[in-house]
């Protein structure tokens, strides 16, 4: 929308005549993000980003709220500027209705923050709600989410044998750990984890890479191989995603970034970035870029086609779990170098901050995806607990020696005045902590506290 609905003029003339417009940073403020989502779900029945809504300016309630709104009407979602013409209508000729409104959206978020009725806690109960997890995990008929604290769950659900599992916690743990590592939601390429996939084959990703994925997705492929599924597909993609995290997500002060966009420029002339353009191969590329037989030896292990599988292009899944052959290994690197402009894929790799800085650097490869360099704790946290269980479990100690730096950048620099601080921008700490930081933060010490 950023790039479209809030760039219009026309939309912007009706903002700044009609509206005061706010823009939140849910990754600042999770506590406010989830308010409002909460709200949006009480308003339409579901929730989702970007997230819209439309408070009154007294008591800052909300009354109307929407996800994606686009410029003109498409996908049956009317255009943003109808919507708002629409809206400062109804807010000055029907008040009566907006503070009906707003009275059931309060009184929904009220019972909400209530919370449910206490009841005892039992073994049955942690039955249930282990069983629960465990259905999370079946293949859903949409979109495909990793959902690793309910895989995570389900893991531990499976270690009690002495227990009825009429959901079969340990195939689906198993298989969520194929899926990830194997589909298309990993970069087979360069290492790290997408965001989620928009099939049920775990092919097609929606490609921004966050650090929270990661981070749990590491920790629970690392904790497969420690019960003893010591796939070498885990092991590649957890090797893989620690290269990512060094080359690309590490500033030069220890600490991990948040996160890299799905959506890069094609070229610095473009006008607007495309989805996927960074992480995509067309089938006449890979032919004019390697030879027969290596496209053979590609093709043999991934899915690649003439007509590719995301807008005439290839999204790399691979076709069997095991250890791929180094001949396969050495075509990847040829990708690689043709991805990044470099053959190696340990040197750091020069972030993009912004559009601008994208487009006016010369790249010796393809233009990358912004990154976004501040520091959050709580998923730098998620990342130390997933290297530190992959160093337990792979014996991996350079895993350690990673995650302890990024530890000691936050008990040095986020500790300030006797709070902990949630983010870092450029080594300026801000914003105090929330429980989720505390949260990840303990369990992340704790897990090298028993490493060391």
């Amino acid at each position: 929308m950023y790039g479209d609905a809030f760039s219009d003029l026309a939309i912007a003339d009706c903002f700044n005549t009609h509206f005061v417009p706010i823009k939140v940073d849910r990754e600042e403020r999770p506590d406010l993000d989830s308010l409002y989502m909460q709200a949006l779900q009480l308003i339409t029945g579901q929730g989702g980003w970007p997230l819209n809504l439309f408070l009154s300016p007294g008591d800052r309630i909300p009354f109307y709220g929407g996800t994606y709104f686009p410029v003109k009407p498409k996908y049956g979602r009317p255009g943003f500027l109808q919507v708002l013409q629409a809206l400062q209508q109804f807010y000055t000729t029907r008040p009566e209705e907006i503070e009906t409104v707003k009275s059931q959206i309060l009184e929904g978020l009220q019972g909400a923050a209530a919370g449910l009725p206490v009841s005892d806690l039992s073994a049955e109960l942690l039955q249930a709600g282990l069983a629960a997890n465990v259905r999370s995990l079946k293949p859903a008929p949409v979109n495909s989410f990793p959902m690793i604290p309910q895989a995570l769950a389900a893991l531990r659900y499976a270690r009690f044998e002495s227990v009825e599992q009429p959901d079969r916690a340990y195939p689906l743990c198993l298989q969520r750990g194929l899926d990830l590592a194997l589909g298309g939601i990993y970069d087979q390429v360069a290492g790290g984890f997408h965001r989620y996939t928009v099939d049920a084959t775990w092919t097609v990703p929606h490609f921004e890479k966050v650090l929270y994925d990661n981070g749990q997705i590491v920790e629970y492929l690392a904790t497969l191989w420690s019960v003893g599924v010591q796939e070498p597909a885990f092991e590649r993609a957890i090797a893989g995603t620690v290269q990512w995290l060094q080359r690309e997500m590490t500033a030069p002060a220890g600490y991990f970034y948040a996160s890299q966009d799905a959506d890069s420029f094609l070229s610095a002339t473009a006008v607007d970035p495309e989805e996927g353009a960074f992480y995509v191969w067309r089938y006449t590329d890979l032919q004019s870029w390697l030879s027969e037989s290596e496209l053979r030896l590609l093709s043999e292990q991934f899915s690649i086609s003439e007509a590719g599988n995301f807008e005439g292009a290839n999204v790399l899944q691979r076709r069997q779990p095991g250890a791929l052959d180094q001949s396969v290994e050495q075509v990847l690197s040829r990708l690689f170098a043709q991805r990044y402009g470099t053959s190696s894929q340990l040197e750091p790799f020069p972030s993009a901050e912004d559009n601008q800085t994208a487009k006016s650097t010369a790249w010796a490869g393809r233009i990358p995806p912004v990154t976004d360099t501040k520091m959050i704790v709580a998923w730098n946290s998620l990342m130390i607990s997933g290297l530190a269980q992959a160093t337990v479990s792979l014996n991996q100690q350079p895993y350690l020696e990673l995650a302890g730096r990024a530890a000691e950048f936050i008990l040095t620099h986020q500790w300030q005045n006797g709070r902990l601080h949630r983010l870092n921008y450029a080594g300026q700490p801000t914003l105090l902590a929330q429980s989720e930081d505390y949260a990840c933060l303990i369990k992340a010490l704790l897990y090298q506290i028993r490493i060391v």
